[in-house]
């Protein structure tokens, strides 16, 4: 396959995943300790899979070079370009639609996603519990994924200090309370109005968003309060689906 037929694949998926009626949910986990091995190998080896830390690699290295590029046009001798310097580095930690066309498959990827049926069958991933037992939450949204609408309202540059891929996160137990801080940290730094905004704004691209862009600011930091307080370890998943859920 080239190439050029690669993309034309991925920009034709892309166009499908945001026609068709998906309405992606982010799912929270709480895996007990006994079955946190096992667990976190079958996240280590879709991660893998998936390839999502060379690709995020990859857009990050893009981002910079585009803030190179587009800084090397301003001079640096007087107040109204170090002024222009600074909406333009504001500009660039914006994380819009563009920026989610091109990371639709660090979201959501197929590897990622056959956990989540994994975890709801018992017999291709047996755990101490039930799994009904494993869900903590989960936020469904209408085309766009909750995950993705926490990323443009937080920006670029917070958002990438989140724990995990995009989204898809597992903390260990012995993590929980300090991952848990430093999540509270980050979203304690954020403009609760402004991120609203941005979060809407691309939650439009589907129907009825604006409830599920208020709670992805709260599901996270929660979800690591349910672990620490019981104990467990924390699976958090994207899931692109129409339908029920699989859980």
């Amino acid at each position: 396959m080239t190439v050029n037929s690669r993309a034309q694949i991925a920009r034709l998926y892309k166009r499908a995943f945001y026609c068709m009626s998906i309405q992606p949910a982010w799912c929270f986990f709480k895996i007990p300790v006994r079955d946190t091995p096992e667990v976190k190998a079958r996240f280590d080896e879709a991660i893998e899979l998936s390839e999502i830390e060379s690709k995020a690699h990859d857009f990050e290295r893009r981002r910079r070079e585009k803030r190179k590029s587009e800084e090397k046009g301003i001079p640096m001798s007087s107040e109204e370009n170090l002024d222009k310097s600074n909406l333009l580095a504001r500009n660039l930690d914006e994380f819009g639609a563009e920026d989610i066309d091109a990371t639709l498959d660090l979201f959501f990827s197929s590897a990622l996603e056959d956990l989540v049926e994994a975890i709801a069958d018992i017999h291709e991933l047996p755990l101490s519990v039930m799994p009904s037992e494993t869900i903590i939450d989960f936020l469904t949204a209408d085309r766009i994924g909750a995950s993705q609408m926490l990323f443009s309202g937080l920006g670029w540059e917070k958002a990438n200090k989140l724990p995990g891929f995009f989204g898809n996160i597992f903390v260990d137990s012995f993590e929980v309370s300090n991952i848990l801080v430093e999540v509270e940290m980050i979203f304690a730094s954020v403009n609760y109005k402004r991120y609203l905004k941005k979060a809407k704004l691309l939650g439009a691209r589907g129907n009825l968003n604006d409830y599920s862009a208020a709670l992805a600011f709260e599901i996270l930091p929660s979800a690591l309060g349910v672990a620490e307080r019981e104990e467990c370890s924390l699976l958090a998943l994207n899931f692109s689906h129409s339908g029920g859920l699989p859980l």
